[in-house]
């Protein structure tokens, strides 16, 4: 399987998100903004197609849509070369994602990336990160799991306070993974809760 440009497409994501449910009330300047031109311009300067940018004018995102994307990137993939199989689906931060590998043969990487990155990469960094059940999965995770960072830091000697959020300890726990597991004053705190396999 191989590696996403996540960073591209979370910022790409996160930009459409921003603008597309953005609802400017009131005059002034703010009135004049057209998210969904914003957010179609965004996406496009980062390389998505049309296919992309039109899921988003409706300012949401389905999961149809976001398997329409998907497809539309594997098929990509596959005339380049590359191997992609579909296995199912599959539950990741609250919301159903597809469950494929991707096997790239003699396909240069950078090809693959890029048909992710145009036809895919905003709807499905918007579809795991931003949409509204991810959003209220991710509200509950911080919810239940807060207390239990707070004590996973304090017991590694990590200071903290009463008015940082979840994502700020987060923050601090993903700083105190260490690069070598044998580094004595590294730790894990985002594995030591289940982080990663919170389900809610």
């Amino acid at each position: 399987m191989t590696s996403r440009p996540y960073a591209v497409a979370a910022l790409v994501a996160a930009t459409a998100a921003a603008l597309v449910s953005c609802s400017p009330q009131g005059g002034g300047e703010d009135a004049a903004v057209d998210p969904v031109a914003a957010a179609a311009s965004s996406l496009r300067a980062a390389g998505a197609d049309q296919s992309q940018i039109d899921v988003f004018t409706d300012g949401s995102v389905t999961y149809e849509e976001y398997e329409s994307a998907m497809n539309r990137a594997f098929d990509c993939q596959r005339e380049l070369g590359a191997t992609v199989t579909v296995i199912g689906t599959k539950m990741s931060g609250g919301v159903t994602v597809l469950d494929y590998t991707l096997q790239p043969s003699d396909a240069a990487m950078d090809a693959l990336d890029e048909c992710y990155t145009t036809f895919a990469g905003g709807v499905d960094a918007y579809w795991q990160a931003s949409s509204p059940t991810a959003v209220s999965f991710a509200d509950r995770r911080a919810v239940a799991l807060l207390q239990p960072l707070r004590d996973c830091l304090s017991r590694h000697d990590v200071d903290w306070s009463e008015d940082e959020s979840f994502n700020d300890l987060r923050s601090r726990a993903i700083v105190g993974i260490g690069a070598d597991s044998s580094d004595p004053d590294g730790y894990d705190c985002l594995n030591e809760i289940q982080y990663a396999d919170w389900q809610g």
